[in-house]
């Protein structure tokens, strides 16, 4: 596991000129410098259009504080009308960096969908590490994310 928490710093530091950070407020959940979930990217779309289509302003919308774009009023919407089914886990922030007790900004197109629950990862490597113990690596971010949460901005 200290292998792992020291890939994934290694990691963030690494990307930080492509993946910004951003102080956030004691929720945290903004990771983007936009100040948008999902560094942009239409959250329904993930589901709904077999990928991330990035959104734009005119379809924008707010959940639990949190600013989101989408590609569509209808994305929008749907949204809307269920927030909770298109949310992205953990506030948007790195799954694998949450099961080890990180706060970690994510690349959009890294992710996985899983029992209808949108997980973004840091980078595609993240992504795989999630992939190998999906079970696993939600456990231990459910139990690890009400005190991650609390960190103030990523940890990179």
């Amino acid at each position: 596991m200290k292998q792992i928490r020291s890939a994934l710093v290694a990691l963030s530091m690494s990307f930080s000129p492509v993946m910004p950070a951003l102080a956030g407020s004691g929720s945290g959940a903004v990771n983007d410098v936009t100040g948008t979930a999902l560094s942009g990217y239409d959250a329904v779309s993930y589901f709904e259009s077999g990928g991330p289509i990035q959104g734009i302003p005119k379809y924008a919308a707010t959940y639990q504080g949190l600013g989101y774009l989408f590609a569509s009023a209808e994305h929008r919407d749907a949204f809307n009308a269920d927030p909770n089914r298109y949310a992205p886990q953990y506030g948007g922030f790195c799954a694998i960096a949450a099961a080890n007790g990180l706060k970690v900004t994510i690349d959009p197109h890294a992710y996985t969908v899983i029992d209808k629950k949108l997980y973004v990862n840091h980078s595609m490597v993240a992504n795989e590490a999630f992939a190998k113990d999906p079970a696993g690596n939600i456990g231990k971010a459910d139990k690890n994310w009400p005190e991650v949460q609390k960190i103030d901005g990523p940890t990179r």
